[in-house]
């Protein structure tokens, strides 16, 4: 979970401080997008959207804010698929090799 806080509050180069208020807001939000509490995308657009957080873990592009953002936001359209961009990021999944 706190993998996944940094690479969702860190996207930018700018330096910024770690708010408990921002992480405590970021867990409710990951567990109601987990429990299907929260709307998302779903079909062809939860697919593009895993996409580009599958594109995101390559090497040569690697942007873990774009996993984690895509991640969520595709969670209801296919979350057996989400939840293993999750797991990379947490570390409980090695990336695939490939490219």
């Amino acid at each position: 979970m706190v993998r996944a806080f940094l690479s969702w509050d860190r996207p930018d180069s700018y330096e910024s401080d770690f708010r408990p208020e921002a992480y405590e807001a970021f867990k409710a939000r990951y567990a109601a997008t987990l429990a299907g509490a929260v709307p998302g995308l779903d079909g062809v657009l939860a697919d593009v959207e895993l996409t580009r957080g599958e594109q995101a873990l390559r090497p040569a592009h690697f942007d873990s804010a774009t996993v984690v953002r895509a991640a969520l936001a595709a969670y209801p359209g296919d979350p057996d698929r989400a939840a293993r961009l999750l797991d990379v990021v947490g570390g409980a999944e090695p990336a695939a090799s490939g490219g």
